[in-house]
């Protein structure tokens, strides 16, 4: 109860006002970096970063070579490609370089 009630009284805490039909568009970061203002990039990236090491967990045991980085490849691009399908990465085709201002915004 304290802790909530600190946090209540905490002047860098405000709560948003009750009113109907209050939108929040564009939330941002507290960074100086102009491309991770926004916290749904900041997410997105986070997303796409969790997936990846989960979808390459099977390598882990397997012997290093260039077949095993092949496949690690095309499990990442497949991943990647997926996004860029379903609208998530811009651009005119798949295989451009990706960057944050390539993200769709949700």
């Amino acid at each position: 109860m304290q802790r909530r009630f600190t946090r209540l009284t905490d002047p860098h805490w405000k709560p948003l006002p009750r009113q109907r039909h209050l939108r929040v568009w564009g939330a941002r970061t507290a960074t100086s970096d102009p491309e991770w203002k926004y916290v749904n990039l900041r997410r997105y990236f986070a997303f796409l970063e969790r997936s990846v090491e989960k979808g390459t967990q099977w390598a882990v045991f397997e012997h290093n070579g260039p077949e095993l980085w092949g496949n690690v490849s095309n499990t990442v691009e497949d991943f990647l490609f997926n996004e860029f399908r379903d609208g998530w990465l811009l651009g005119t085709k798949p295989g451009e370089p990706i960057s944050s201002a390539a993200i769709a915004a949700p």
